[in-house]
């Protein structure tokens, strides 16, 4: 099969390499407009939109301190697992690999705070601990909706699949709550607690294992993105428009990105227009607040498809 002019599978492998170079660029600017968002809520100029690259462009150029060897390895561990969950990502592999992934990858940083000496580390990575705890477990529903709409954890059949939002709506919610903790924004910015400059996990890095620190979430802010952009697919109504399935999938990204940077603008509303909350009351408002919908959601989805409820 061919679209427009060249093969299927020479098409796919150049949209997933492109994917996966911008990734990284998208999640630092995703969090330089972060940056500037804030900054024009409060009246000020703000940092430029690349801050986060001239950031880790200092970093690599200092000496790295750390007070234990792991920590090193740890960071690192941190910075592979985001970019592994984006290559599965990017290649339309399987979701649940990508949660793993995506968890695995925050376990490390966790264990990088243990392996220092600082208090402030290991308080910063208990919080850590709790944001995982929180949020992992909630993300876990997402393959469990792909599975009753798919009957398989692929993405390449939820990237097609143009009722996600419709079938689960709770799941979008969902992921703008685990974009709101994983970015460490409020009203749950708990293991950097960055209103406050302390308790702050990895506190003694600096030099090259801080900008892998940097990079890693640079990665993992950009999986999260394109997983809330999962929920909302145009490819199929614009094929059946344009008779073009190459156009339909270039449109479709496009329409992605705007989608992702709109919500880059909702986690920065919600950050500027919320306080600090306890730390109790992230695990709270996961397990009483967002499960319940979340398992409602799929009770009724899985109702309807098996005994047509309504």
């Amino acid at each position: 099969m061919m679209i427009g002019g060249i093969d299927d599978v020479y098409l796919f492998i150049i949209l997933s390499l492109v994917l996966f170079v911008l990734a990284p660029f998208l999640g630092m600017f995703s969090m330089g407009l972060l940056r500037q968002m804030s900054a024009r809520m409060q009246n000020r100029a703000g940092p430029p939109l690349l801050q986060p690259y001239y950031d880790v462009r200092k970093l690599l150029m200092k000496e790295e301190t750390a007070t234990d060897p792991m920590i090193g390895a740890w960071v690192f561990s941190f910075f592979l697992f985001n970019a592994l969950g984006v290559i599965i990502l990017v290649t339309l592999g399987d979701l649940l690999i990508v949660l793993f992934l995506l968890g695995f990858a925050q376990l490390s940083l966790s264990l990088g705070g243990f392996a220092g000496s600082l208090p402030d580390n290991h308080l910063g990575a208990n919080r850590n601990l709790l944001r995982v705890l929180s949020v992992e477990p909630l993300l876990l529903m997402l393959p469990i909706a792909a599975l009753l709409l798919n009957q398989n954890f692929l993405i390449k059949d939820l990237a097609v699949n143009s009722n996600i939002i419709l079938y689960f709506p709770v799941g979008a919610t969902v992921v703008i709550f685990a974009l709101v903790v994983g970015m460490q924004k409020g009203p749950f910015d708990l293991s950097t607690a960055h209103q406050k400059k302390r308790n702050r996990n990895l506190a003694e890095l600096s030099g090259k294992n801080l900008a892998l620190v940097e990079m890693g979430h640079w990665f993992e802010r950009f999986a999260f993105l394109a997983l809330f952009s999962l929920f909302f697919n145009f490819s199929g109504l614009l094929n059946s428009v344009l008779n073009n399935m190459f156009l339909a999938v270039i449109l479709d990204l496009v329409l992605k990105f705007v989608i992702a940077f709109a919500a880059v603008l909702v986690v920065g509303r919600i950050d500027n227009a919320t306080s600090k909350l306890p730390w109790d009351r992230l695990p709270s408002f996961s397990f009483y607040v967002m499960w319940p919908l979340m398992f409602v959601n799929i009770v009724l989805v899985y109702g309807f498809l098996r005994w047509d409820w309504f």
